[in-house]
């Protein structure tokens, strides 16, 4: 039996065979028991599914071969109008839970009702799987503070091939304990947004021992509010990205202490509650680098690092990339970037690290740098007589220089080295070539 297969709660039959619209299965469940990887599932616009009891959407899709799990309009078989107005719910304290490979268009899944915890987990299996949500959105119909959407799983297992996307979805909370907790899965979040209910404290909180790797990009979260975005406090390696994104008015990038080296990297780039395109906050184990408009040489704002305690000659905080074109080759070049600070730092403290192609033919890179060599004397980087404009007083400006020779044509790239602990300084965001 081959599909498509139809959906409908209004008059379907899990019994029937669900090939037609008048045949339809009564359960999404209904149908993926019966659909083989590759295979389209049309679930009705007037679909409304409720379900007292733990439901688990097993999908017998591959890598290579999706279920395509589609929700349209019923006035036509097949359907030629998508729609998005279907909902899966289950009530009470029971759990809904998804396993597979799917792409899902335009379906509402809310999972539970009432006050006791329960759990929207995408990704509960220990087998590798995928989804691509689409025009969906996704409900914690709970108050409970403890109900989770999980997105990932975590099983002790080799086996965590796993990556879920959502674009133009949106998510919902019943108080504001819940939240999002990725683990060991790749997450690509585009153009979501959040349902007025309750805004978490914390929007995505790591597990223990998971990996992150979560990307929420063009997305408005300005309905979080001053919502936490991430707790980065909790062991476990990985990164959270937020690329061009509305914020909430009050919004906080990162909250807790770093735990190490590998501990969660929050990176926030043009984000923002106001009209600022130019917004970063980088957070990691050792400090912090921000955007600052108090300060700044060649642009409107530079990039404000500050270092914890825990920042190291080999642990440095780093700040993110600077690249500038470079089309003349075969010639010795020097690099330079300017900063700012309270005092003179030496190249021991502080440096520039380049990386630029070195070899003709091939878009080989090599690195150079301005750093202390091993067994050398610290020595003060260049002093500088760039005119900074600042509210800042007894401020020293200096340049890190590194003299290089490219081979080929392309982008050489900067990154600004700070190793002295508790420290604070100012970088402008362009590399000059000369």
């Amino acid at each position: 039996m081959a599909g498509p297969y139809y959906v409908r709660s209004t008059d379907g039959d899990d019994g029937d065979t669900g090939l037609t619209w008048a045949l339809a299965k009564a359960t999404l469940a209904g149908a993926l028991a019966v659909a083989a990887a590759g295979e389209t599932i049309y679930v009705s616009q007037a679909h409304a599914e409720t379900q007292a009891s733990t439901m688990t959407l097993t999908i017998a899709g591959t890598t290579s071969a999706p279920v395509y799990i589609i929700c349209a309009n019923d006035a036509a078989e097949p359907p030629t109008a998508l729609a998005t107005t279907a909902t899966v719910t289950t009530t009470g304290a029971y759990t809904i839970n998804f396993t597979g490979f799917a792409y899902i268009y335009g379906i509402t899944f809310s999972a539970g009702t009432g006050g006791t915890s329960c759990n929207l987990v995408v990704g509960s299996a220990v087998a590798a799987q995928g989804f691509y949500f689409d025009s969906c959105s996704l409900r914690n119909g709970t108050t409970s503070a403890v109900s989770t959407m999980y997105l990932g799983n975590s099983a002790s297992t080799s086996n965590k091939d796993q990556r879920i996307e959502f674009n133009n979805c949106s998510f919902q909370f019943g108080h504001v304990g819940q939240k999002l907790q990725p683990r060991n899965a790749i997450v690509v979040m585009k153009n979501i947004s959040f349902i007025l209910g309750s805004a978490p404290t914390t929007l995505f909180l790591p597990i223990l021992g998971n990996s992150v790797d979560v990307t929420v990009s063009g997305s408005d979260l300005s309905n979080l509010g001053s919502t936490n975005l991430v707790d980065q406090s909790i062991t476990a390696p990985g990164t959270v990205r937020f690329q061009n994104c509305k914020l909430g008015f009050g919004a906080v990038i990162a909250t807790g202490t770093n735990p190490g080296w590998g501990g969660v990297r929050v990176l926030l780039d043009n984000c923002d509650s106001a009209d600022t395109n130019y917004r970063l906050a980088h957070h990691k184990y050792q400090g912090v680098v921000t955007s600052a408009i108090n300060c700044f040489l060649t642009a409107a704002y530079s990039m404000k690092m500050v270092s914890t305690t825990s920042s190291l000659f080999v642990s440095p905080l780093v700040s993110p990339p600077i690249a500038k074109w470079n089309a003349i080759t075969g010639s010795s070049k020097t690099a330079t970037v300017e900063i700012i600070g309270t005092s003179s730092l030496n190249d021991d403290e502080i440096w520039l690290e380049i990386e630029y192609l070195s070899m003709s033919g091939f878009p080989l890179s090599s690195f150079a740098n301005d750093k202390l060599a091993w067994f050398g004397t610290p020595a003060a980087q260049t002093a500088s007589t760039a005119a900074w404009t600042e509210d800042l007083v007894n401020q020293t400006a200096q340049k890190l220089v590194v003299t290089f020779t490219p081979q080929e044509a392309g982008y050489v790239i900067g990154r600004v080295h700070l190793a002295k602990p508790s420290t604070t300084i100012y970088v402008d965001p362009f590399l000059t070539i000369g």
